[in-house]
């Protein structure tokens, strides 16, 4: 499920990239939920217009066994096709994405100063070099890749209940700041999809508490490793 609508927001990593960003990064966002829903939607539709429904159930892939439905013996190699396209898209996303984390870290000084140099493109290349090893490595030295997609899962979830918690932190801290846009029906639907982050977060915990203190693991090592680079820097500063 995480997999299927994560990404609407990305668009926010690129905000210093974007045209008119207090218009089109918000458009950007509400649209890409409005049309994954019905791309979704369109797809289950047709899945029925193919297959009754109790021939659907119990399929661990049921747009596979449409295919096979209408293309035969094809039908798996096309879906393949679709799903190898579909995963390079993802790839390249998060290969623009995961550098511009780190190179904004190094502006703030939570990085290496290095860190912040870019090529004459615009790419900064050093934390494109750091976040695909980093990649890299995670791929490689965990058992299976379902286990990367279930460690990532808890990530994506802790991440939007952050920035939801953040918007509460901001909006007292911050009062007058000036704000392009609004949430809307704020505090009900900020607090809503608070509450239901730390819902998910729970039954995922609960699902699966092997994972989730691997997860644990990794986020209370971060927080020694952000305390010792803001020592480090305060040095340097010094």
């Amino acid at each position: 499920m995480i997999y299927t609508y994560d990404g609407w927001y990305n668009l926010i990593y690129f905000g210093e990239e974007v045209r008119e960003p207090e218009r089109n990064i918000a458009r950007s966002m509400i649209g890409s939920v409005i049309l994954v829903i019905a791309i979704y939607v369109l797809v289950n539709l047709a899945l029925l217009y193919v297959l009754p429904l109790s021939e659907i159930a119990g399929q661990k892939l049921a747009v596979g066994a449409a295919a096979n439905a209408i293309f035969g013996d094809y039908g798996g190699k096309i879906i393949a096709a679709l799903a190898t396209v579909s995963m390079l898209s993802t790839v390249n996303a998060n290969n623009l994405i995961a550098p511009r984390i780190l190179f904004a870290m190094s502006r703030d000084r939570l990085f290496s100063e290095r860190a912040v140099k870019v090529n004459r493109g615009g790419t900064p290349t050093v934390t494109l070099f750091v976040s695909t090893l980093a990649a890299v490595l995670f791929i490689l030295f965990s058992q299976k890749l379902e286990k990367v997609f279930a460690v990532l899962a808890f990530f994506f979830v802790i991440n939007y209940g952050i920035t939801f918690l953040s918007v509460f932190v901001l909006r007292r801290r911050e009062p007058d700041t000036k704000r392009p846009f609004r949430a809307w029906g704020y505090p009900w639907t900020t607090g809503l999809v608070l509450l239901g982050s730390i819902a998910f977060l729970i039954g995922a915990f609960m699902d699966d508490p092997h994972d989730g203190i691997y997860v644990l693991i990794l986020l209370a090592a971060s927080y020694p490793a952000f305390l010792l680079l803001r020592l480090i820097h305060g040095k340097a500063e010094k």
